[in-house]
């Protein structure tokens, strides 16, 4: 085994929830898992987290957040995977920044679309192009 390495588990309340999460075929953790270099074992509504302390930290936090949305949201794709886990990585707020529609709330997922979602809810009205 490698040096500094650490476990860590997380707990999540409902496993309707957590099941949306996880994805089919619990894909959505195999990004995780790559993407941060973490083992993750999920058992039941528990998920344990394996490798170094700050992978840790930043896998708590994407879980986190991705059972925070998986609340409103009926599917979570790749690129939202992919997009919490970067701003996660660059410690950044966008994930917290939506708009929302009768029938679901819109999350950015680029640097560009979280910059726009910005403007939107800052100024009056905002032009864009492309």
């Amino acid at each position: 085994m490698a040096k500094n390495l650490e476990k860590n588990i997380i707990k999540f309340e409902d496993n309707s929830i957590l099941r949306i999460m996880l994805g089919v075929f619990h894909k959505n953790l195999e990004i995780i898992e790559k993407k941060l270099n973490v083992v993750l074992a999920p058992r039941g509504n528990i998920i344990s987290i394996n490798g170094n302390v700050k992978n840790i930290l930043i896998t708590k936090n994407t879980l986190s957040e991705l059972y925070e949305r998986a609340k409103v949201s009926e599917i979570i794709e790749k690129k939202d995977v992919e997009s919490i886990i970067l701003n996660m990585k660059k410690n950044n707020n966008s994930s917290k920044i939506f708009i929302k529609t009768p029938q679901k709330e819109i999350y950015p997922r680029t640097n560009g679309q979280s910059n726009l979602i910005k403007e939107i809810l800052n100024k009056e009205i905002v032009f864009v192009i492309g």
